[in-house]
């Protein structure tokens, strides 16, 4: 571990001070706005014992310092009834708060991204559980060997920075933006209940985190009803009429689960179209390199195809075509993107590798999209021009 590269932080006023939950910098989550990460942590905090006096100070307040002296483990005596829920509801509470804090600030989010694989740790002496016990001043941080606490929020951190990189790859850094989903329609997992959410793997812990909250089993075994979807519940406590199920934490699930699915389809979506490219690869080059095939493609005619490799022909447009509109490669809205973008047609026709490297991985599929289009299709030019020329070859090498 002598050579692992670490980066220290504490203060917000120190070197990666972004990283510390005092930092200030305001976010939104759940219909509510908040200063800073602590901000949000000490209000759930309180709110969960049912401190609602409490609540407003900390909401009154713009200094970490306060809020952790109002809402500290020893501040008020309800912590002792919910200390053992709050040890592990916590953790899923503050990284709830580190995602959107970085998700809607884009300057602190690139300082994240800019620590690459380092591993990240909190340098407080007085810290064994966020922290790892050892102060900033003492360069023994920089040795994990030397660690004495659990580091939970450089955890928590490094967590959040491979999950917005990932997101980052599968949407591109244009489209990397946070999605208030607080009003949003319900999406397929919103419409589940939350029994069944709560058996999913990648779902499972926020759903308990916000049912472990509830004041008695009936409320508890009422919302995890099979019958009734998350969906449904949100209507009835829109309309007030959820009986005992508490709205806080109610939307923070909400927000949380809509975050979770929108980094795993687009996780999905950019595995499909890295997957199809690769398998797809090789044929194009085939164009490009088999001179019987460069011929044949380019005398190609839809409607009159010939014997001549006629295999390959509709290989092309009973499997290739269908599979790059499953895999995601030809989106929609792909001539709005391009009118948006200002594409000079042109360029999308014959492209220069140079050309492509400036282009967004959104203004790629755009383009790709352009050459799949109807008309296209119909008169033989996907294969005469995109395949045999070239062109699909230069935008699928620029998507893996």
């Amino acid at each position: 571990m002598a050579d692992t590269t670490v980066i220290g932080f504490h203060l917000p006023t120190e070197e990666h001070g972004c990283m510390s939950n005092w930092y200030p910098a305001e976010f939104r989550y759940a219909g509510l706005r908040f200063s800073s990460v602590e901000q949000y942590v000490m209000y759930h905090k309180v709110m969960l014992a049912g401190r609602y006096d409490l609540a407003k100070e900390i909401m009154n307040s713009d200094d970490p310092a306060v809020m952790e002296n109002i809402a500290g483990d020893n501040a008020f005596p309800e912590y002792t009834r919910i200390k053992n829920k709050w040890h592990w509801i916590c953790r899923i509470v503050v990284r709830r708060a580190v995602f959107a804090k970085f998700m809607q600030h884009p300057e602190l989010r690139q300082e994240l991204l800019a620590t690459g694989n380092a591993l990240l740790a909190e340098c407080s002496h007085l810290d064994k559980n966020w922290g790892v016990g050892i102060s900033l001043r003492d360069m023994r941080w920089k040795s994990p060997e030397n660690w004495n606490g659990k580091n939970d929020l450089g955890n928590i951190l490094m967590e959040v920075r491979d999950e917005i990189r990932q997101l980052e790859m599968a949407v591109g850094e244009e489209n990397l933006c946070f999605e208030d989903a607080m009003n949003a329609e319900a999406n397929d997992e919103w419409n589940m209940s939350a029994a069944a959410l709560a058996n999913h793997p990648s779902y499972g812990r926020s759903v308990m985190a916000y049912v472990d909250t509830f004041a008695n089993n009936f409320t508890r075994q009422s919302f995890m009803d099979a019958g009734t979807s998350l969906a449904e519940w949100e209507k009835k406590i829109r309309a007030k009429e959820g009986a005992a199920v508490p709205v806080l934490g109610f939307f923070d699930l909400k927000q949380d689960v809509y975050d979770i699915s929108r980094r795993l389809y687009a996780n999905a979506r950019y595995d499909r179209i890295h997957v199809f490219c690769a398998k797809f690869m090789t044929l194009l080059e085939m164009f490009t390199r088999d001179e019987g095939l460069h011929a044949w493609a380019a005398g190609y005619q839809k409607n009159r195809p010939g014997d001549e490799h006629a295999g390959l022909g509709s290989f092309i447009y009973d499997e290739f075509v269908p599979g790059a509109r499953k895999a995601g490669l030809t989106p929609a809205d792909y001539y709005e993107i391009i009118d948006n973008s200002a594409l000079d047609v042109r360029m999308i026709s014959n492209p220069d590798v140079a050309w492509i490297q400036g282009l967004t991985r959104e203004e790629i599929l755009a383009c790709v999209a352009w050459h799949f289009r109807a008309d296209y299709f119909a008169e033989g030019a996907l294969v005469r021009h995109s395949i045999g020329d070239g062109v699909l070859l230069k935008f699928f090498k620029a998507l893996l």
